[in-house]
């Protein structure tokens, strides 16, 4: 089966703000990357100049998911 483009995946950022590395745990926050063609490299996915990060996986996989079906 062929591989349909563009491809998106989850992305895992660490905070690494003095905020943040202050606290006990590390903040992950999740975010959109696209791919948008074959041999294209992974890049942040963004929406009117704003990258596309979550507090949660599951907020990003829907999102996914609403990029997939072309709503937005």
């Amino acid at each position: 089966m062929a591989t349909k483009y563009p491809q998106y995946k989850i992305g895992q950022w660490i905070d690494t703000s003095e905020e943040a590395m202050s606290k006990p745990e590390l903040t992950i926050s999740y975010g959109v990357e696209i791919r948008p063609y074959k041999g294209a490299k992974w890049m942040h996915c963004c929406r009117d100049n704003k990258p596309l990060i979550f507090g949660t996986a599951d907020e990003a996989s829907a999102e996914i998911a609403k990029l997939k079906s072309n709503v937005m």
